[in-house]
């Protein structure tokens, strides 16, 4: 392929989009990496943000969305519009659970969102191998992952409020997420106050702090055997509280340990993949 070739390619004409063309190496775009997907949060309804002078780049199986306008998606308790565990579009009442956002085209070739309780994985389409989708094994097209909330209230929807900058989602400090340190000798899993679960697809990571005693300590690992261990606080620290950044999640858990007394980590930010 001659460097000039990349410059002559056809017009595209898709389900979605339709706009001039490349000829791009395969390869090349099956591992590209879009922005972080522009979130938001407003009580019940969160939205897919994307404007004409901001817009935002997808792809949807093998179109390619180019968003100009938002797409937004309110929580009721019940009568959800959402995919199942099989990849199939269906409804069903809100649960206080991680909800994973799907992007899909419906029947009118309109890019809609498809909240799922079923987190993403790597999704075997054409130009999608490096993007997360949904992996039900019944579904008829592609959902592509592109961020999650966390209910914690179904009954009267409400969810952990965010602000999204790029792909971190960053908690306010009256909402953060919070959980004692549990034992003095092994590393647990912590279990954060009123959340049923963080979001347990591979590349996640979180931020924050651990509070305890001046003179005590607590550490954080990505796993119970202890590996990557990180002192986030420590004896010299005389506030007794201390940050950490970019942990990674292990399947959705994060894992502590304390010295002599117990101590409390708290969660203030969470990088996802998109």
């Amino acid at each position: 392929m001659s460097y000039y070739s990349v410059e002559n390619g056809p017009t595209l004409n898709g389900d979605a989009y339709s706009g001039r063309g490349t000829v791009v190496p395969y390869e090349f775009l099956e591992n590209i990496m879009a922005k972080g997907a522009p979130l938001s949060l407003s009580s019940a309804t969160v939205t897919l943000n994307a404007s004409v002078t901001d817009p935002f780049p997808i792809w949807l199986g093998d179109s390619f969305h180019y968003a100009t306008t938002s797409t937004p998606y309110t929580f009721a308790a019940t009568g959800n519009p959402i995919l199942s565990s099989a990849g199939v579009e269906t409804t069903g009442a809100l649960a206080t659970d991680v909800w994973y956002l799907y992007a899909g085209l419906n029947s009118s070739n309109v890019v809609t969102i498809y909240p799922s309780q079923t987190a993403p994985a790597k999704a075997d389409f054409r130009f999608n191998k490096s993007v997360f989708g949904h992996p039900g094994t019944s579904a008829t097209k592609s959902y592509t992952y592109f961020g999650h909330v966390i209910c914690t209230n179904s009954g009267t929807p409400a969810f952990v409020p965010f602000t999204k900058v790029g792909r971190t989602y960053l908690i306010p400090t009256a909402s953060k997420l919070e959980q004692a340190t549990t034992d003095d000798t092994n590393f647990v899993s912590l279990a954060f106050t009123g959340v049923e679960g963080l979001p347990s697809h591979s590349g996640v990571s979180v931020g924050g702090w651990g509070e305890t005693a001046a003179s005590d300590t607590i550490e954080i690992a990505y796993d119970a055997s202890g590996s990557g261990a990180t002192l986030i606080t420590g004896p010299t620290n005389d506030v007794g509280t201390s940050p950490f950044n970019n942990m990674p999640l292990n399947s959705g858990q994060l894992f502590a340990r304390h010295g002599t007394a117990a101590g409390d980590v708290h969660i203030t930010s969470i990088t996802d993949i998109v």
